[in-house]
Formats: C-alpha cells, structure tokens, sequence
C-alpha cells in the first residue's frame, strides 16, 4: 500500500519559485504587488470624516436632519440675503449666505459649518467687545456647530457625493486587484525567457 508523504491539493501545480529553479525575486514581487493592491484604502474613513455620514446613519435620523437643515437653511439664507450689503459685505452676512445654501442643499455641509462656525464666533467676538450682548451670534455658533458635529444625514448631496467617491474607489481596486492576480497567475514570462 502507498503511503504518502506529503499531502498536496493539486500536485501537478507548480509555485512560481519552483518554474524558476528556486529564484523566488519574481514571486515575491507578484505576492508584494497583490499586497499592495488588496490594502483597506482609508478613502472611507476620510469621505466619512468630510461628509459627517457613514453606513450606521440610519433613515429615521437623517430624516429628522432634513427638517431641521431645510428649515434652518432657510433661514439663515433669506437673512443673510437681507443682511447682505453688495458694496461692501460683512463677514457674518456672507457666512449666513454660504451656511443656508450649504444647508438647503446638503453640500459640503460639514466643512462649510466648520467655516461659518469660525466666522460667527469672530463676530459675536467683537459684538461683545463692543458691550453689546451678541444673542443671535450665540445661536448662530450653535447651529454652526451642531450640523458641524452631526452632518447632514443621508437625505443630502453630500450622501451622492459620498457614493460617486466610494463607488469609483471601489472600482479602482477591483481593477487592481484582477491585474495583480494577472501578475502572479501568468507564466507566459517563463515561457519566454526560455525557463
């Protein structure tokens, strides 16, 4: 009875060591190259971090974020456009624009509340230098810094955004990743070279 030695899933498959005689350069450069390929891209992390939505943000949430975004965006836009003086602008009043569109859109909503939150907090700064008791800036610092925090919720332009980026990243990889199997399945650069 024969007894084997060495249990093998299929023996007449050969390494790509082993068709070079021993040489394993070309094999480990096929197995860095999936590596690199098959790495987790941190574009999630980033594009979840820029947006303020990831997978857990449920509908019920974004829901309630879009009453409250619409209507606050609303508002912030119909008085900065009333505030806004052509010849010369205020900080404050371009912020109120830029943060209501921002809001009635759910575009860059994060990153434009983050921005307004800045410029609302210098102006309030100076309403109370002034000894004004700067009420309306406090509450535009809060809702600046609320829609910072949470974002915009999944019901925004920035949720289509978000998936065009991690859609076409996840392509990409997909790509990658079939032509680094090509790398290290293909033994036509033996044949070649003569091995």
């Amino acid at each position: 009875m024969n007894s084997a030695q060495v249990i093998s899933v299929n023996p007449c498959s050969k390494t790509a060591a082993e068709l070079n005689g021993g040489d394993s350069c070309i094999y480990n450069l096929g197995r860095r190259l999936m590596r690199v390929s098959v790495a987790k891209p941190r574009t999630h992390e980033v594009i979840n971090f820029i947006t303020g939505i990831n997978s857990g943000t449920s509908r019920q949430f974004s829901l309630k974020m879009l009453a409250i975004r619409v209507t606050a965006g609303a508002l912030l836009l119909f008085l900065g456009i009333l505030t806004l003086d052509l010849t010369a602008p205020g900080i404050a009043s371009v912020a109120m624009t830029a943060l209501g569109a921002s809001l009635v859109l759910g575009w860059f909503t994060r990153i434009v509340s983050a921005a307004s939150l800045g410029a609302f907090a210098y102006t309030t700064y100076l309403t109370a230098m002034a000894g004004d008791i700067p009420y309306a800036g406090a509450m535009l610092i809060l809702a600046s810094l609320i829609f910072a925090v949470f974002g915009p919720g999944r019901l925004s332009l920035d949720q289509i955004f978000r998936h065009v980026i991690i859609m076409g990243k996840r392509k990409c990889r997909r790509s990658a990743r079939r032509r680094s199997h090509r790398i290290v399945l293909d033994y036509r650069a033996y044949e070649q070279a003569g091995l």
